[in-house]
């Protein structure tokens, strides 16, 4: 039977491993939350600067000043609407990722919520008698926390 030092060096050296792998999918998630904003602002960029050139070369052929002005009020309303479209898309993008984020964090609580109940309940087994009251008070302080 393994003594409660051995039972706790095993929780802690799963503890660890957990949050190794907690970090990982963290910045797993994290890496392709940057690369999807990356790639939106790249292909932001390259259809702004195909835009832009479009527009200046229409700007360039217009004959008189009224026409030139008129042409330049009706491109200004489609930038408007693709500065819209790029924050709705950019804040989907952030917003994925921090559920997706946030998901992990509340499943690792768990699972180690989990262990220190079960790492508790084990040690439980092997108190000598008459510490029963004290690990009423850990299962108690446990449970307060987990409650809070």
């Amino acid at each position: 039977m393994p003594t409660v030092a051995e039972q706790f060096s095993a929780a802690a050296k799963a503890n660890f491993e957990a949050n190794l792998a907690l970090f990982s999918d963290f910045t797993t998630k994290a890496i392709a939350g940057v690369e999807k904003l990356i790639a939106l602002n790249l292909n932001t960029t390259k259809a702004s600067l195909e835009d832009s050139t479009a527009i200046t070369q229409k700007l360039f052929a217009a004959k008189d000043p009224h026409e030139f002005f008129s042409l330049s009020a009706a491109l200004a309303q489609p930038n408007t609407e693709k500065a819209f479209a790029y924050g709705r898309h950019f804040a989907s993008i952030a917003s994925s990722t921090q559920a997706e984020l946030t998901k992990s964090a509340e499943a690792q609580v768990a699972e180690t919520k989990r262990k220190v109940i079960e790492f508790v309940d084990q040690a439980a087994k092997n108190v000598p008698s008459g510490a029963e009251g004290a690990v009423a008070l850990v299962k108690s302080a446990i449970g307060s926390a987990n409650a809070g």
